[in-house]
């Protein structure tokens, strides 16, 4: 049975043990951790920090958030968000299993091309797709 509401996995100090995952480390103290973080067959929010982070969602409909550095996304099964809002220079984040039912979130603050009718993020939505997208 999936619950309504998702359980929450975050990193709230940067600079310590995360909270809920599978473990981090940082290149030194101080600095940026490098999370792995994995929610379970409930819907999660993953939300990662300014290190190169590996969330997994595994099941049900998460959000997947990889914030600053670069950070690979894996939704698993179940109707998956994966929210990109990193200004400029932050890093690239990577989705590894974009299916039909999963929904991309751009922030048009980073990414002004959205705001404008020249690009329609929409038409990405319902796609099972294998490219590599860069923003």
């Amino acid at each position: 049975m999936e619950s309504d509401n998702p359980d929450i996995v975050a990193d709230d100090d940067p600079t310590g043990p995360d909270s809920g995952g599978d473990g981090g480390s940082g290149a030194e103290p101080g600095g940026p951790l490098d999370l792995a973080l994995a929610g379970d067959s409930d819907p999660d929010l993953l939300r990662g920090q300014d290190g190169n982070d590996r969330l997994e969602g595994l099941g049900g409909n998460d959000t997947l958030a990889g914030q600053g550095g670069t950070d690979t996304l894996i939704g698993g099964e179940g109707r998956d968000a994966f929210t990109f809002f990193s200004g400029p220079g932050q890093g690239v984040d990577t989705v590894m299993d974009f299916e039909a039912d999963d929904r991309l979130a751009l922030d048009d603050r980073f990414f002004p091309a959205f705001a404008t009718d020249g690009i329609d993020p929409r038409a990405v939505a319902g796609l099972t797709f294998e490219d590599v997208w860069l923003f």
